[in-house]
């Protein structure tokens, strides 16, 4: 078997795993269980074709109410070839301890650390991107510098990322065919039904796999399981006997909020933290997650200028100084809700004739000027400046990160996957991707979704340091 295009007609009988899905999370799974299992038989299910957008892209349009529109969300589920790595502007940085303090996530935050050097190395960043991804100031240590490192942007679908995973010998591609629904006996995965987008009318195919994994993002994830499990997408309604009613709740997104508000900042103490060393990083500055754990505070990063500010003499804190003023740019974490949610619209249909995504998502402000009144108390208290409030006008927008949606904990109750990603009450089904995360912090997710489709794979092929 080699790891070029695979057609339909050349299937095989069975496959060791099934990958849906070719984005960061898919490809690298595919690409770590390879490398660990190469006698093993993979096959990668991917909507899209193999030369970049298609008709497939039809099938991530959503029905929307709340704070974003329809339209938002296709331009962050592509249905290609390397998934949204093709359109993302490669922001990175770990996701902060927080969210592991306040105990929401099911394993330690050092399981998480261990994977992110291979992880930056997959996205082609500097080492201290991960080495180094906080500076705490000396004048309070509350108060951090926390750099944002740019991929170059690794995309999966084009280039070396792509080749690789074409010339792999255990690693077969099936292109522009979707999987409608995952095919469950006795409590087991048993394979996937696919259609094809070039005779959508045709009976589907059934491929059989013990293990599959969804890595469809963080809308699409949610629906597919919804869509194959009974009662998928009714809310408090899933799996006989064990039950998935957390499946698509908990929606997150990413709140940004751009020039929302103020800052005065030491200029010079301020470009003493900042890193000279590339220019491709963007400068941040947050509260510690140690403080906002302390104070129950959501996670808040302000993008500032580095060395293109432009500074003025003025007073500041008493003192004379260069002064850096500017409005800055606010990404949010927001906190986990079930009225959040991805569920299924029984009247309108895809092409597939499948109820398309229902998505609901409303952003809350107050969690954001609570941290922001507690940032600026923290930068006053280390003598660097203060950050006004935010006006009450003020836009909110999202990201592009999808995530939440089946979320990983150890309760059936609350989490649709274990810590390891396997759907609760389904042998041999896993979850990869930002669906899986309990909560967001602030930072760009990326890093993190390739770390954790690592872990995956060493789960997956038992090679799991105890």
């Amino acid at each position: 078997m080699s790891g070029v295009e695979v057609h339909a007609d050349q299937l095989a009988e069975d496959y060791d795993l099934i990958v849906i899905g070719s984005g960061p999370a898919g490809h690298t799974l595919s690409m770590e269980y390879a490398e660990k299992r190469p006698m093993d038989r993979i096959l990668v299910v991917e909507s899209g074709s193999r030369a970049g957008a298609s008709d497939a892209q039809r099938l991530a349009k959503v029905q929307a109410t709340g704070d974003l529109a329809a339209r938002y969300y296709p331009n962050h589920n592509q249905r290609r070839f390397g998934g949204t790595s093709m359109v993302w502007n490669g922001w990175c940085t770990p996701l902060e301890k927080a969210p592991f303090l306040r105990g929401e996530w099911p394993f330690p935050y050092e399981e998480l650390a261990a994977q992110y050097p291979k992880a930056a190395e997959i996205l082609q960043l500097p080492k201290r991107a991960v080495e180094k991804p906080e500076v705490p100031f000396e004048e309070n240590p509350n108060v951090l510098y926390r750099p944002y490192y740019f991929s170059p942007p690794t995309r999966f679908g084009v280039d070396g990322p792509a080749q690789r995973m074409l010339d792999h010998r255990s690693v077969g591609i099936l292109f522009s065919h979707t999987v409608t629904s995952l095919v469950m006996e006795g409590g087991a995965v048993k394979g996937v039904r696919v259609r094809s987008f070039a005779s959508p009318s045709s009976p589907p195919l059934w491929v059989t796999a013990p293990r599959v994994v969804v890595a469809c993002g963080g809308v699409q994830n949610a629906r597919l399981l919804q869509l194959s499990l009974p009662g998928g997408g009714l809310p408090g309604r899933g799996l006989p006997g064990s039950g998935l009613p957390a499946l698509g709740q908990c929606f997150a997104e990413h709140p940004h909020l751009y020039g929302a508000a103020s800052i005065e900042l030491d200029h010079e103490r301020w470009l003493e933290m900042c890193d000279s060393g590339s220019d491709r990083v963007s400068h941040s500055l947050a509260l510690s997650s140690e403080y906002a754990h302390r104070h129950g505070l959501q996670m808040v990063t302000l993008q500032l200028p580095g060395r293109t500010g432009d500074p003025q003499a003025a007073n500041l804190m008493g003192r004379r100084r260069m002064v850096l003023r500017a409005r800055v740019n606010i990404r949010a974490e927001m906190p986990p809700s079930a009225k959040n949610r991805v569920s299924l619209v029984r009247s309108r249909k895809d092409l597939f004739d499948q109820s398309m995504a229902a998505i609901h998502l409303e952003f809350s402000r107050a969690e954001i000027r609570e941290s922001l009144v507690h940032l600026s108390r923290e930068l006053a208290r280390a003598g660097l400046g203060h950050v006004g409030g935010l006006p009450d006008s003020v836009g909110v927008t999202g990201g592009g990160h999808m995530m939440g949606t089946t979320r990983m904990g150890t309760d059936d109750k609350t989490s649709v996957t274990d810590s390891k990603g396997k759907v609760h009450g389904v042998d041999g089904l896993y979850v990869a991707g930002s669906s899986l995360f309990p909560s967001t912090g602030s930072a760009n997710p990326t890093l993190t979704i390739v770390a954790l489709a690592l872990r995956l794979a060493n789960h997956l092929t038992g090679q799991e340091h105890p």
